[in-house]
């Protein structure tokens, strides 16, 4: 295996499908996924992701007003990709509220 295909397969790559963790209250289930995102972002003992995939319900995670934007525009200028779902994006018609990141054809 060569350095090129270790850093491949090194990256951390958060997959993120829904706007809240778990299954439950939906309401538990956004505090939790902001406190997540809070804690990937600002605690030191977590490795930061080198890309973040939204896809369905994520989207939203990365749309004005919400409250996972600002955590995911600092792991962006940190040099994070942030990847949107187009067609989820379309889907849920806040294409042109994106914050964070970009859209993208996953």
């Amino acid at each position: 295996m060569t350095d090129e295909d270790n850093r491949t397969i090194n990256k951390r790559v958060l997959f993120l499908t829904a706007d809240a963790l778990g299954q439950g209250d939906e309401t538990l289930g956004k505090l939790l996924m902001k406190n997540y995102l809070f804690a990937v972002t600002e605690d030191a003992a977590y490795k930061k992701p080198e890309v973040v995939l939204l896809i369905n319900r994520g989207v939203l995670l990365a749309v004005e007003g919400a409250p996972t934007s600002q955590q995911l525009a600092q792991l962006a200028a940190g040099g994070t990709a942030i990847l949107a779902c187009g067609t989820c994006l379309d889907y849920y018609q806040v294409k042109d509220k994106l914050a964070a990141g970009e859209a993208s054809n996953i």
